[in-house]
């Protein structure tokens, strides 16, 4: 197979021509609706090129935390739960200064059809955090962290819903990555984190609003799936096109998956029909993660040898590190609800590879941070 050249920026290879033809199309041309790829000289241009998707690396932390925790390494799970919310103050900051000091970018970044769904990740990184850190969180608090995970989530969702809107003309599909499912995992982190709140204080609302998010989530899953595969069926099916971030493709239904177990779980508040339902759905969604699991495995370790450009260090990589993580926390909660022996050791076995890959991308982060800086000394 022919190794496609390597291109650096925020949007992963096969949308480079996608993205050409956008901004031709805009009314101020490329120079006036470029999304967060500029360069931008003077101090502040590393601050300017962190992508909102940099909550990625608050995700995947905090799942891998909640997973350590499941297979008994109280250790490794409050080392990273505290890593996971240290960063995630860190990036609110650096988020909040990039905002003020270079709004146009990230106005940029919200409007552009790939990157549109990338802020998703705030949301996500917050719900992920609260959950890992919820044995030291008062009921108060994690109630709070809900309500405030919502009002962001409702703010992205309209900002997300006008810009798709505005550039539905554009054929959309041609922008589909696997970031577009951001959406839907945002939406099941609140379900999650609205369950936690419900049996926190015992409020039967609080468990019917998660109800409905899970809900949601599973019926915007297909559609946002189906775009991302036509997408990659109308460009051929290559393996140096499926980046790191087609994993949540698995990871949005391994979400999916650990907030119906926990919905499953609230005994008190659903009936028995209701949580049978519940239940169906659960074990479904957790199947085709599996799946998605092993050939996406697959594709992303051919990926790895044929394409030099897939070993070079990407902000993307925690993208499939969340996933993982997931999948093994997801797993462990359904076998708390189920008793299903096996599954605790499927639990502990992918649990493994999700830390592995943590330690990676970690180390592949440091290392490119550490070139940007010297690249600005």
């Amino acid at each position: 197979m022919i190794e496609r050249p390597a291109r650096h920026g925020l949007l992963e290879p096969a949308m480079e021509t996608d993205r050409a033809v956008y901004l031709e199309r805009q009314p101020g041309g490329a120079a006036s609706s470029a999304p967060a790829l500029a360069v931008i000289p003077g101090s502040w241009q590393l601050l300017a090129k962190l992508p909102v998707t940099a909550f990625a690396v608050v995700m995947a932390t905090g799942i891998v935390s909640i997973a350590a925790a499941g297979a008994g390494q109280g250790l490794i799970a409050g080392f990273l739960r505290w890593i996971g919310a240290v960063t995630l103050v860190a990036l609110l900051g650096l988020h909040a200064a990039r905002v003020l000091l270079h709004r146009h970018v990230s106005a940029g970044e919200i409007g552009h059809p790939t990157t549109v769904f990338d802020p998703f990740s705030l949301v996500a990184a917050l719900g992920v955090t609260a959950m890992a850190l919820g044995p030291v969180l008062t009921n108060a608090a994690l109630v709070g962290l809900w309500i405030c995970a919502g009002m962001i989530w409702l703010t992205i969702a309209a900002a997300t819903f006008g810009a798709l809107v505005r550039h539905r003309g554009f054929g959309l599909i041609h922008f589909a990555s696997g970031r577009w499912l951001l959406g839907v995992v945002s939406i099941e982190s609140i379900a999650v984190l609205g369950v936690a709140a419900a049996m926190a204080t015992h409020d039967s609302a609080l468990a019917v609003i998660a109800l409905v998010a899970w809900a949601a989530g599973i019926a915007v899953y297909p559609a946002i799936a189906l775009t991302i595969v036509l997408r990659i069926h109308t460009r051929g099916w290559h393996a140096v096109d499926v980046t790191p971030d087609h994993w949540i493709l698995m990871g949005a239904l391994a979400i999916c998956t650990l907030a119906g177990a926990d919905l499953a779980a609230t005994s008190t508040v659903f009936p028995s029909v209701q949580r049978s339902g519940i239940d169906a759905v659960v074990w479904t969604t957790w199947s085709c993660a599996g799946v998605l699991y092993v050939v996406l495995t697959a594709v992303s370790v051919r990926r790895w040898l044929v394409s030099s450009t897939a070993r070079r260090a990407d902000i993307r990589w925690w993208a499939s590190v969340f996933p993982l993580g997931m999948y093994s926390a997801c797993t462990f909660e359904l076998f708390r609800v189920s008793n299903v022996a096996a599954q605790q050791d499927i639990a502990t076995v992918t649990f493994w590879p999700a830390l592995g890959a943590w330690v990676l991308a970690a180390l592949m982060t440091l290392r490119a941070v550490a070139r940007a800086v010297q690249a600005q000394a």
